[in-house]
Formats: structure tokens, C-alpha cells, sequence
């Protein structure tokens, strides 16, 4: 609890509550009474109070996020402490008669507010003497036994009736002045009792009904949030569905520091058809336990559909590269009763890398990413069960073009599916350099993109990047497309055969 303490010693208390574990304070005008001024507002309550803090009076600042749970302070340390005293007046008045003096200017309503604080406290001082001399004590007795009791008390020297009726979880009470003769008293008596009657049953009554109501709504709360956490889970593998993906993401901010993760499970099709559906449900199980596992604690993870998955965790870049060991360990190490091996390959973007324009930018990138990875696993691993080259159809959902090419001859051809299939074609054949300038207009290429366009499109700087092996090379640009720009991404990625001396590799164009 957030607890405030404002009365005498309440710095003993404060440290008496502190021990309980408790996040406590006190407060005082003057400076604290023990040896922790790191726990103490010198200052008005009222205004730590609304403020929900301040300054301590070791100089530092403490404010909460919500409101104080608990203050305790003693009614004299509020107004009527005489150490307070000398905030009623102004300083500058203290040799002049009390009626002469004016208000202290920073709280001119403090000698007022002592005034109605003694005239309050004198009040309920004088109800509680009141209250004993009714003797209504002893009438809690005959009310639990009899539900009601009436009779006749003074108040400042007036008989007054009093009727007491107790209901399932109050004491209802009225007093009245006895001003007319006796039979008009007994109409009354009568009028009181069917009111108090009617107001115990209303009392009643509503008590019931917000309990009905209580009760109803959180039936149905629970009820809704069951529906809704049924709706938004696939049923095979406990992740988040497709539908609450769309959900979530449209409520991300794309300021804010997060890692996408586009995955998908290696050899599916083989496990079905070598070991039967059964056995490729339990692979993909398998690699959902594996992420939920992994990346639950840091955010979430959906099904895509199929054995495509993705998470989005909201931790910065730094952090994921440690996850991401992480999870490649586990996949390393994850066995079950039909899978001896797991396979997932994956891609994943951060928010940080750089200015996106959407959420379907960084999931795409992530795609490209993850169907990279999932090239190289089917080129290591050979071909799918169309027999074409794994990698190029994996590359193909995502690619518009996928081209040999050949940096030292500087040529190119467009690659035919069913080149893979002993019937071939036609191949376009021409000079890379030239594929580069005509597939794209550069009249059509954002202005502030045409130059890195040219410069990383020139054949010996292409050339340069592969003989420092590098394993890929990426050239993003903006094309205008109607009334706005679309953004184009070429990838060259060599194969691993190929030497210095030819440079064979592919072209993959992204749309």
C-alpha cells in the first residue's frame, strides 16, 4: 500500500509500516523526527495529499502513479497543532492583536479552517456524548434479537421518539421532536414505522439486486473473455490465430521498439508423407512449443496458417540477438515421440532499423528474410517434392523475378520453372547491365534514390562485393506507382559453388 502519515511521531510509524513492506511516507511542517529524511515531505498534507506527493525533504522528488491508499493523521496535526500556529497569521503581524493581524499569505485560510475544525471536533464530540446517553448500545441487544426497537430519548432537553430497524446489513434510525399531542404522536409513530419498513425493504431489495447484478456481470465477463481467448487461439496448437494477429497489430505503435519474427517449419511435407499426417500435426505442435516457450515472456506468438508462424516480441534488437541463441538451441535440442529433428527457418525485422511505413512493410522484410534462410536449409538439404529447387520456390511466393546471372560476362537470363523439368524454353538472355536500366525506368525512381540505384547497379561494384565475400547483396529504392511510390527490393544472393572467376548467382526482385 501507499501509505502517508501525518501526526505525531509519524516517522516512527512510517518505518513501523515500511517493515510490513509497505511504500510509506510522512509528512509534517516541521522536519522529520527520526533519521530518514528520504521518507518525510516537509509540508502540508492537503498538498501531498492532492498532489499525490512531492518534494522530500532530502531535495529529491516522489510522486505516485495513482492515489495515497491509506493516510492516517490525528485531527490537531491537521489545524490545531500548536506547532502550526504560527501559520495562521502573517509573519510580519506577530506584536499586533490577533483581530488586527492579517491571513499568513501562503495559506490565508488557515485560522478560518481551525476554527471549523474545533467547531467540527467539538460536534462530534458532543453527538458521542449524546449517543451514550440514548443508551442505544444497549439497544443493539433487542434490535438483533427483535429486528426493531423504539423509545423515547432528550435531545438538548426535547423528548424525542427514536425507531431503530435492522436490516440484513444496516441499522436504520430516525428521531424525531415530539411537538403535538399525543394522538398526532401516534400517527407519526405509526408513518415511521411503515417508512422504516418501506426503507429497510427498499434497502434490502437493492442490496439483492446489486448482487444479482454483480454476480451476472461477472458470469458474463468471464464468459466473454472465454469466447474471446477461444476465438483468437488456434484450437491444434494453443498460439494466437490469424485473428487476433490483425487485431494486435493495428494497435501497435510503429514508434515503438518491438521485433518481428516471420517462421516456418522445415520438412513438413516429407513427415506427411513418409510418417502420415499424424506425425506432421505433432511437428508442427512441436515447433509452437518450442516458440511459446522461447518467446511467450517477451510477447507473442501467431499462427499464420499452416506451418507458418510469427511473434512479436517487444524488446530491442540487442536483447533479441541473445533470445534468438536461445532459440536456436532449443530447436537443436527439441525431441518428441514421432520428430527426431526440428527444423524452423526464420527471419525477423527490429523497429529501430529504420523509418517504416507500416506493419506489412516489416512483416514482408521479415518474409524475405525467413524465406532466405529457408533457401539455403532445402539448397543444403535438396530439392521439394515438385522436384524443382526448393529455394527457388520458396523465393517465388515472395519474388516477382528470379534471374541467373553471370557478374563476369555481365549476362543475365530469366529462369523457367520448368527448366527444372527437362522441358525448357526460351530463356530471355541479355546484358545484366541493361536489365538493370530498362526494368525499371529510372525516370520513374525517386529522385532521392537514383543515385545509391546507379551506383550499386554498376556491374563492377557488384563485382567488388562478392570478391570480399559477401554472402548477399540488397538494393532498395522507391518507383512511382500512380499518385505514390512503391518499394522495389533486388537480391543478389551467389550460389555456393561458384568462384571469383564467375560469379554465378541469382537475382531475386521483390515487388
Amino acid at each position: 500500500m501507499n501509505v502517508l502519515v501525518a501526526c505525531e511521531e509519524s516517522q516512527a510509524v512510517c518505518l513501523a509500516f515500511r517493515k510490513l513492506g509497505h511504500n510509506a511516507f510522512s509528512c509534517d511542517l516541521q522536519e522529520c523526527s527520526g533519521s530518514h529524511p528520504e521518507f518525510h515531505f516537509k509540508g502540508d498534507m492537503f498538498d501531498v495529499i492532492a498532489n499525490r506527493g512531492g518534494t522530500l525533504e532530502n531535495g529529491t522528488k516522489h510522486f505516485l502513479d495513482s492515489c495515497w491508499d491509506l493516510v492516517i493523521a490525528h485531527p490537531p496535526c491537521t489545524y490545531l497543532a500548536v506547532s502550526g500556529a504560527r501559520w495562521y497569521y502573517h509573519p510580519d503581524d506577530k506584536k499586533l492583536p490577533i483581530e488586527q493581524r492579517r491571513p499568513h499569505p501562503k495559506f490565508p485560510d488557515r485560522a478560518k479552517d481551525r476554527e471549523d475544525a474545533v467547531q467540527f471536533f467539538m460536534d462530534v464530540s458532543k453527538i458521542g456524548v449524546k449517543l451514550d446517553d440514548m443508551g442505544l448500545r444497549k439497544q443493539r441487544k433487542k434490535i438483533a434479537k427483535e429486528k426493531i426497537a423504539s423509545g423515547i430519548i432528550r435531545v438538548d432537553g426535547k423528548k424525542n421518539y427514536y425507531i431503530l430497524k435492522k436490516t440484513q446489513k444496516y441499522i436504520v434510525g430516525i428521531t424525531y421532536w415530539i411537538a403535538v399531542d399525543n394522538k398526532s404522536n401516534l400517527i407519526a409513530i405509526l408513518i415511521m414505522v411503515v417508512y422504516l419498513s418501506i426503507a429497510a425493504v427498499g434497502i434490502l431489495f437493492m442490496v439483492l439486486r446489486l448482487s444479482k447484478v454483480k454476480k451476472k456481470n461477472k458470469e458474463q465477463s468471464v464468459m466473454l473473455s472465454s469466447i474471446s481467448e477461444i476465438s483468437n487461439t488456434d484450437k491444434m496448437t494453443g498460439c494466437l490465430n490469424r485473428k487476433a494477429y490483425d487485431e494486435d497489430i493495428s494497435e501497435i505503435r510503429m514508434d515503438s521498439q518491438f521485433v518481428y519474427v516471420s517462421m516456418d517449419v522445415n520438412g513438413l511435407k516429407i513427415i506427411n508423407d513418409r510418417q502420415g499426417h499424424a506425425a506432421g500435426d505433432e511437428l508442427i505442435c512441436v515447433a509452437a512449443s518450442c516458440m511459446k516457450t522461447r518467446f511467450d515472456r517477451y510477447g507473442k506468438v501467431y499462427r499464420m496458417g499452416g506451418d507458418e508462424f510469427a511473434a512479436i516480441l517487444f524488446v530491442k534488437r540487442e536483447q533479441f540477438e541473445w533470445i534468438r541463441r536461445q532459440f536456436d538451441g532449443d530447436i537443436k535440442h527439441w525431441r518428441c515421440n514421432r520428430i527426431k529433428e526440428l527444423s524452423i527457418s526464420y527471419g525477423y525485422v527490429s523497429s529501430s532499423e529504420c523509418q517504416w511505413d507500416s506493419m506489412k512493410e516489416i512483416s514482408d522484410v521479415a518474409d524475405i528474410r525467413m524465406y532466405e534462410e529457408k533457401a539455403m536449409y532445402y539448397k543444403k538439404n535438396g530439392v521439394d517434392r515438385q522436384g524443382q529447387p526448393a529455394s527457388y520456390l520458396a523465393l517465388y511466393r515472395l519474388y516477382t523475378q528470379i534471374l541467373r546471372i553471370n557478374l563476369e560476362k555481365d549476362r543475365y537470363k530469366i529462369l523457367n520453372w520448368e527448366e527444372t523439368k527437362n522441358k525448357k524454353k526460351q530463356d530471355s538472355i541479355g546484358a545484366l547491365s541493361e536489365w538493370f536500366h530498362n526494368f525499371e525506368d529510372i525516370r520513374l525512381i525517386h529522385s532521392d534514390d537514383l543515385v545509391k540505384y546507379l551506383k550499386k547497379t554498376k556491374i563492377e561494384y557488384l563485382k567488388k562485393q562478392f570478391a570480399n565475400k559477401k554472402k548477399f547483396v540488397t538494393i532498395t529504392y522507391r518507383r512511382k506507382e500512380g499518385d505514390g511510390y512503391k518499394r522495389i527490393t533486388l537480391e543478389i544472393i551467389p550460389e555456393d559453388e561458384n568462384s571469383q572467376n564467375t560469379y554465378e548467382g541469382f537475382l531475386y526482385v521483390k515487388e
